[in-house]
């Protein structure tokens, strides 16, 4: 978990969540300057479509951060980190520890005395399926 962006999908509510919050900036001056020339009724529509706005940045900021919390906790409570030995290949499964990461070295081979990394990193998903991260 990077803080980056993962997908395609989150990229787009990202820049959706900006533009919303520029707007909402712009409705905000709007709404200012609307009460600064005595234009009452005008300040307060704009007013409340800059706070409607800004809630809407607010509730998706939280949201996203709620859900990467809930997936690290899912990756370090049901995560699974494969092992491979560079030089002869062997292989050992064991649960994730934070902190791993790919290609991350972790020890000597118990055969060969090579250089173990991990190169998968994986979760239990519901149903038995894996997913890679």
């Amino acid at each position: 978990m990077s803080g980056k962006p993962s997908s395609v999908g989150e990229r787009i509510m990202i820049a959706i969540g900006l533009l919303i919050f520029v707007l909402s900036s712009v409705t905000l001056i709007q709404a200012i300057s609307a009460y600064e020339a005595g234009q009452t009724g005008s300040a307060i529509v704009s007013g409340i479509f800059s706070i409607i706005g800004f809630g809407l940045v607010l509730s998706t900021v939280v949201q996203f951060r709620k859900r990467k919390k809930f997936l690290l906790r899912e990756i370090v409570k049901e995560g699974r980190s494969k092992i491979v030995c560079a030089s002869c290949g062997f292989t050992v499964m064991r649960s994730f520890v934070v902190g791993d990461y790919i290609p991350k070295q972790v020890g000597q081979c118990q055969r060969c005395k090579g250089a173990m990394q991990i190169s998968e990193i994986c979760s239990t998903a519901p149903h038995g399926h894996q997913h890679a991260h």
